[in-house]
């Protein structure tokens, strides 16, 4: 027979299990309950289901095959579980406000699940070693979801919608992946990945003032990270300007990061430090400003920008000799008074620039086997800067008020200028 209260103003069901193929069972309905249930041993199950108000419920399983569910509907409940051992599984379900729901997991191909829906809710996980696999929904206001985990093949998935919502991913291991989508006001999201292989990590926002960061170091490979932000005044690191935390870091080879705004007054920032890599930065909008900063070789930087007052920024630093260094920039950028400025340092570097309708447009290249090309059709200027030797420079400008400016110094330099229009001026200097 299930343990049943029913109409309680104050009730307390305590359940404790040590023998093998152990199962615990609580339904409670009323007011003011408290559930508790603590096992250990092999094979145990354990469910906790509350309705009413005021609610607390605990889980407790020590050794291996255990699984855990609990739902509660209601006001102020809180639920807690501890999973200790191999293949456990953890369900939590809270329908109400001031809920909260925390889940600990250590050993082996644990599951947890936990899902929210009202106000004030705070969730987290806590995941150990060897493929974990986590997810999180909330549904309302004040939301936190923080989320662990520790080992290899963790897959971690949270979602929030509402407003002020808070994310925190972290995963330290191999092969880990997480994704964080939140929809609202001032939400705040954060993925980190200290190493491994092959991740996806991805945030997407709707909304106003939203924060999105994406951390991955330790030299990790292949990894692949996307952040998503839909409205104003968001920000794909964690201040404005060209300083404080990227949008997206990656240390490490063959990793990829993608930011997406669309909006205005949005800020966006990749740093990449390593080999082949590659960042892309693609905003839509009013008064956005995107900044990508690479170091090491065979890197390659993209920028598109649509509307107007746009900023972009590639500064691309080559590390290693000769021909063994080669880095890519462009930059596109469609409509009136938007800026765009690239600098590059090292062997083998190409820059190209493409802008339409009153905009400027400026490069720097230092060392050896530079090539930048820019294309400007509408009242623009375009500034150039070369030092080392085999440099190629090439701007075409076609409408009014144009100015085209090129400066190199080394050998092999091979500049050319065109200009359609009226009021252009144009400047080439090379010396040897």
């Amino acid at each position: 027979m299930k343990n049943l209260l029913v109409l309680g103003l104050v009730a307390l069901v305590v359940s404790f299990g040590y023998a093998q193929d152990n199962t615990a069972t609580i339904n409670q309905t009323g007011e003011t309950h408290w559930a508790m249930s603590d096992q250990g041993g092999y094979l145990n199950y354990s469910l906790q289901t509350q309705l009413g108000l005021n609610q607390y419920a605990y889980i407790s399983q020590i050794g291996g095959f255990n699984s855990g569910d609990q739902y509660q509907e209601g006001e102020s409940n809180w639920a807690y579980l501890w999973q200790y051992g191999i293949g456990n599984f953890s369900f939590q379900a809270q329908s109400g406000f001031l809920n909260n729901a925390e889940v600990f997991q250590d050993g082996g191909s644990n599951w947890a699940f936990q899902t929210q829906i009202g106000d004030n809710n705070y969730a987290m996980i806590s995941q150990l070693i060897e493929g974990n696999y986590f997810t999180q929904w909330q549904d309302g206001s004040y939301n936190v979801a923080e989320g662990y985990a520790w080992g290899f093949g963790n897959f971690s998935d949270q979602a929030q919608f509402g407003e002020d919502n808070f994310s925190l991913v972290r995963l330290n291991g191999i092969r880990n992946n997480a994704f964080t989508e939140q929809y609202g006001v001032d939400n705040y999201a954060y993925a980190e990945v200290l190493f491994g292989f092959g991740n996806i990590l991805q945030i997407r926002q709707e909304g106003e003032l939203n924060e999105a960061v994406i951390i991955v170091e330790e030299e990790s490979e292949g990894n692949q990270a996307y952040i998503t932000q839909y409205g104003y005044g968001n920000d794909a690191g964690t201040e404005p300007g060209d300083e404080g935390e990227p949008g997206i870091y990656q240390s490490g080879e063959a990793n990829y990061a993608n930011i997406l705004q669309d909006g205005f007054e949005n800020h966006a920032r990749i740093k990449q430090i390593g080999a082949y890599n590659s960042a892309n930065q693609f905003q839509f909008g009013e008064y956005n400003m995107a900044t990508a900063h690479q170091y090491g070789t065979f890197n390659m930087a993209y920028q598109m920008q649509r509307g107007y007052g746009n900023r972009a920024t590639i500064i691309q630093f080559g590390t290693g000799e000769g021909e063994e260094v080669y880095n890519w920039a462009g930059q596109d950028q469609i409509g009136v008074f938007n800026s765009g400025f690239i600098l590059q340092r090292g062997y083998g570097n190409n820059a190209y620039q493409y802008q339409d309708r009153s905009n400027s447009a400026s490069f720097e290249q230092i060392g050896e086997f530079n090539e930048s090309n820019q294309f400007q059709y509408g009242q623009n200027f375009g500034i150039g800067w070369q030092m080392g030797s085999s440099n190629i420079s090439f701007q075409e400008q076609l409408g009014v008020n144009n100015l085209a400016f090129h400066t190199q110094l080394g050998l092999g330099h091979n500049a050319t200028t065109t200009q359609s229009g009226f009021g252009n001026r144009s400047h080439i200097f090379q010396h040897n």
